[in-house]
């Protein structure tokens, strides 16, 4: 089996010319050459801060507006129809909660009235039926805008095909 210890004493400096350790801790042996060695010094950030971005060409730039358009359809689409579907959803849990669980109490004589309950269902539905209820409603919108996200991304990448742009290269 294989040992593996702590070592508190990391430095994440440019020149790493040795690595402390305490008594108790055995010594550890970092071969470290160039190659695995980061420099976060000054001037290398000052460098990477320099460099020009490449510029965008016109096509990119009628892709990028084409992509926000197809994307900004495509979720507004799919947030409607997961409000709809949700409402269908939620109507249809409510009221079978409301059918197979309140209306029954009714007939009963230690229940409400049959009357009162057909008058006013909300009331006489359970915690349970209208928490059942909204998380069923609530499913439904987030699996739509779920879709709505893939279908867009396959969208997206449909554009930068057709415009001959990389996808998500950037």
């Amino acid at each position: 089996m294989m040992k593996v210890d702590f070592v508190p004493c990391v430095n994440f400096t440019s020149q790493l010319k040795s690595v402390t350790s305490d008594v108790s801790q055995p010594q550890v042996d970092m071969n470290l050459n160039s190659s695995n060695i980061i420099d976060f010094s000054a001037e290398n950030q000052k460098q990477a801060a320099k460099t020009p971005l490449p510029k965008k060409t016109f096509k990119d730039r009628i892709a990028d507006v084409w992509k926000f358009l197809s994307v900004t359809n495509t979720m507004v689409a799919s947030g409607i129809k997961g409000l709809i579907y949700g409402a269908i959803t939620g109507a249809v849990f409510m009221g079978g909660s409301w059918l197979f669980k309140s209306l029954p109490k009714a007939f009963t004589k230690e229940g409400p009235k049959l009357w009162d309950t057909i008058r006013h269902p909300i009331q006489h539905i359970g915690k349970t039926g209208k928490i059942i209820a909204g998380v069923a409603a609530g499913s439904v919108l987030v699996f739509n805008l779920i879709k709505g996200k893939l279908d867009a991304n396959q969208n997206t990448a449909v554009i930068d095909h057709k415009l001959k742009t990389g996808h998500r290269d950037k």
